[in-house]
């Protein structure tokens, strides 16, 4: 009996749920338009306040917030979340038809996957660019310029392109994609998580909800078809994306499983966010800014708090990149604390803080 290949029936399947999740329409871009009219409600959060990595009840500026600043705070955070992401997916419109074209015949039933996933991009970055013209006011905060991290991926892909065969630079963009994909997916997978549906933006959980719906096929795209070119590349391209996969790795790992919260990328996002917060009118009040405020917990000895949702999506996201790791049968060394932290968190060794944890 002949042999089904492995790529071939991903793809078929792939093809199957798109075409399935298209015969309603499924565009966010009325959802978006529809936060553009309506702007801030101030009268509900854009995501789990827990989720900032903030000490929101521990400093005692930010624990007499009033609910309209607490609202303008996580507003702040969901436009900033958003915006990452846009420009995440604006890497993916130019790279999904190249890495395609390399692999596949033009416009073939393989080819159309990521061309049917480029269309769905185009959907999701007009509509959150409307979410940061309804929450910040403005809609030009999405790009490199913003997001240094990302503005270097094309540079490394550039970079490898010519080393690499057909396959492998196929696979090389996959698999960067699949981790890009994981990080945000950690932002927006679980800043809503634990976030009373009473309290909570409608149109917010709305944006979220049919977002993820499409990420998910894009995120298995990502990792099955990645592997599956990653296995049909030469050796010597196999050895440059190994090598490429495990630096990328130990970056994230360093940056997210730090046990001191402080140290995270995360908390640095959330203290971005904070900062931004303090220009708006809703805050003229207040009486510090946000550099103040930060010298004020570490002169007072205020924790920065890691609530359950965070450890949640630190626990998830360590068991993606270990599942990658296995997949590609790479080896990591382990480096320092935050490594460690991040096997704990793969293995499920790690004590998991009770949901009550936080709660006043």
């Amino acid at each position: 009996m002949d042999q089904v290949d492995p790529v071939d029936k991903l793809l078929r399947r792939q093809i199957k749920l798109f075409e399935h999740a298209h015969r309603t329409p499924l565009e966010l871009k009325g959802l978006g338009l529809t936060m553009k009219q309506e702007g801030i409600d101030k009268s509900k959060l854009y995501c789990n306040p827990d989720f900032l990595l903030l000490p929101l009840r521990e400093c005692p500026h930010l624990s007499k917030l009033r609910p309209e600043q607490l609202s303008v705070l996580t507003a702040y955070y969901f436009a900033r979340a958003y915006s990452e992401i846009a420009t995440s997916e604006s890497v993916a419109l130019r790279y999904n038809m190249e890495a395609s074209a390399a692999v596949f015949p033009l416009y073939s039933d393989n080819y159309m996957v990521l061309f049917h996933e480029t269309a769905e991009e185009f959907d999701h970055i007009i509509t959150f660019r409307n979410v940061c013209q309804a929450l910040l006011g403005r809609g030009d905060v999405i790009g490199g310029d913003f997001f240094p991290h990302l503005k270097a991926v094309p540079v490394m892909l550039e970079r490898y392109r010519g080393k690499l065969c057909n396959n492998g630079f196929g696979s090389m963009y996959l698999l960067m994609r699949y981790i890009l994909n994981l990080a945000l997916k950690q932002l927006e997978g679980f800043m809503t998580a634990g976030l009373d549906e009473k309290v909570a933006s409608p149109l917010a959980l709305r944006i979220v909800a049919g977002h993820a719906e499409d990420e998910a096929r894009h995120l298995t795209t990502s990792l099955e078809l990645g592997l599956g070119l990653f296995r049909r590349a030469t050796p010597r391209s196999r050895e440059i994306i190994s090598g490429a996969m495990r630096i990328t790795m130990y970056s994230m790992i360093d940056k997210r499983f730090s046990g001191d919260a402080a140290a995270t990328w995360n908390f640095e996002t959330g203290l971005g966010v904070l900062q931004r917060a303090l220009q708006h009118p809703e805050f003229a009040d207040f009486p510090l800014r946000a550099e103040a405020l930060r010298d004020l917990w570490a002169s007072e000895g205020i924790a920065i708090p890691a609530g359950a949702e965070f450890e949640r999506s630190r626990r998830w996201i360590a068991g993606q990149l270990n599942r990658l790791a296995e997949s590609m049968e790479l080896a990591l060394t382990p480096q320092g604390e935050a490594f460690e932290r991040y096997l704990a968190y793969a293995r499920g060794t790690t004590p998991f803080p009770e949901d009550t944890a936080r709660k006043a």
